[in-house]
């Protein structure tokens, strides 16, 4: 009888060299390894601009966990935060989010929400209370993706 192996399977991207890519500190917050490319002469894009338009509390929380991560962490040179639609009431009703929310704000600075809807909604004097630039975001974003920036939708 052939015992099962001890080895976690590979999903179809991954190459056996990335089968095990974090170390084992923290759950919530583990480390990726040195990124190692097989094409020395490639670059790896080293900006990303989180957008949190979700009402849903779990997928705006793991986003916004996501952005103060990558920059404690400094797995990113550059992650911007933005606030858009449903995610502006949601940041306004939860306080998880607004932890979050601070937290970036300690090691960044000022994230932002989309004016429109904002002041469409009642919401934009909350979010500045919050800290939160209310901007028009349809120019910044598309600036950013110009610029380089990944944009992470959650």
């Amino acid at each position: 009888m052939k015992l099962p192996s001890q080895r976690l399977p590979l999903n179809k991207y991954q190459a056996p060299s990335q089968a095990f890519p974090y170390t084992q500190d923290h759950v919530c917050c583990r480390q990726p390894m040195a990124h190692q490319s097989s094409n020395p002469g490639s670059s790896m894009n080293d900006k990303v601009l989180v957008i949190i338009g979700t009402a849903e509390r779990a997928k705006a929380q793991a986003g916004a966990m996501y952005a103060v991560n990558a920059l404690k962490h400094k797995w990113l040179a550059e992650v911007k935060l933005y606030f858009f639609g449903p995610a502006e009431q949601l940041l306004l009703d939860d306080e998880d989010l607004q932890v979050l929310l601070h937290d970036y704000q300690e090691l960044k600075g000022e994230p932002v929400a989309c004016r429109f809807l904002a002041e469409r909604d009642g919401q934009a004097d909350g979010l500045k209370e919050l800290g939160v630039a209310v901007e028009y975001v349809g120019p910044l974003i598309s600036g950013l993706i110009r610029d380089g920036y990944v944009p992470m939708v959650w």
